[in-house]
């Protein structure tokens, strides 16, 4: 069994070598660590290339700036494995990690595509807890189109979803489209456990955040507008799922649909579609402002 652990990196200097020595440092020891920098310019490839030479299951790519989304997805084709292991340059992994994931994989028919997911503590820069726990797992599909409940760095695929996943064009980030192929063709699985230390500092990339739509209402930010804008930009990529009918059910394959032509349907369809799904929001509050906002197309205006 082939098990590649792949991390992007971009000037992380300041956390790096405490995720790889916790990598290194996990009880389940047959992995590759691939590693594509993603055109630092501080000292992270050297740190880096330290690390090669004193472990040869570890690979470095250097690359030019691409962003995240393209930097993982080039990872993923880079080699092929059995089982992909998706990592954060600033976190740190509790020592079973791998082996515990690993062995919940061996549960599930590998044949078809599967996202596997992990809990996580929240801790701050020096390691001190945050949140004891994060993730809130949903498996339903309706509920992926309008929001990501998959963090990156706490997720594996496997062979079969990573060969599904054939672009990055319209790609909003890598969990969030994966998470999608996964729920859409096959299953996503949670393990709740938390397996890693989801570090939070002033420089994520991606991270715990509060919600901001329902703020935006209070701040004068163009709040209609931005709405209707992320709506859209969940859409396209959505769209990219269509090339997926034949792997899918007859229900997400209606759900698909139902979604992509839901600011052309007539006011009952949208209406119907909200009371079958009631698709989960940040809290109530912006749950309901969701739902209003797409039952009554207010400011609405057709997005190209």
């Amino acid at each position: 069994m082939k098990v590649r652990i792949l991390l992007s990196t971009y000037n992380g200097e300041k956390y790096l070598r405490e995720q790889i020595e916790s990598i290194i440092s996990q009880t389940y020891k047959e992995w590759e660590l691939t590693v594509r920098d993603d055109g630092s310019s501080d000292n992270t490839v050297q740190i880096l290339e330290q690390y090669c030479v004193k472990d040869n299951r570890i690979t470095i790519i250097k690359g030019k700036n691409v962003g995240v989304v393209q930097s993982f997805y080039e990872l993923v084709k880079y080699d092929s494995s059995d089982y992909y292991f998706f990592c954060d340059q600033d976190d740190v992994w509790l020592p079973e990690k791998l082996e515990i994931i690993l062995k919940e994989a061996k549960k599930h028919d590998n044949s078809k595509p599967i996202l596997y997911h992990n809990d996580l503590k929240v801790v701050n820069n020096k390691l001190e807890t945050i949140r004891e726990k994060f993730a809130r797992p949903v498996n339903e599909f309706s509920q992926e189109l309008v929001r990501n409940f998959v963090t990156g760095c706490a997720s594996a695929i496997n062979a079969p979803l990573a060969e599904l996943w054939d672009t990055t064009d319209n790609v909003i980030m890598h969990d969030y489209f994966l998470a999608q192929i996964a729920s859409f063709t096959g299953k996503t699985v949670f393990i709740d456990k938390p397996l890693q230390l989801y570090r939070q500092h002033e420089n994520n990339v991606w991270g715990l955040h509060k919600p901001r739509r329902i703020e935006s209402f209070f701040k004068g930010e163009r709040p209609i507008k931005d709405f209707w804008s992320q709506l859209y930009i969940n859409q396209k990529q959505a769209e990219n799922l269509l090339k997926y009918k034949q792997f899918c059910s007859e229900e997400d394959w209606t759900i698909l649909n139902d979604f992509l032509s839901l600011n052309e349907q007539n006011i009952f369809k949208r209406l119907i579609f909200l009371r079958k799904h009631r698709l989960i929001i940040d809290n109530q509050v912006s749950f309901w402002i969701f739902n209003l906002m797409l039952f009554t197309h207010f400011g609405y205006k057709k997005l190209r």
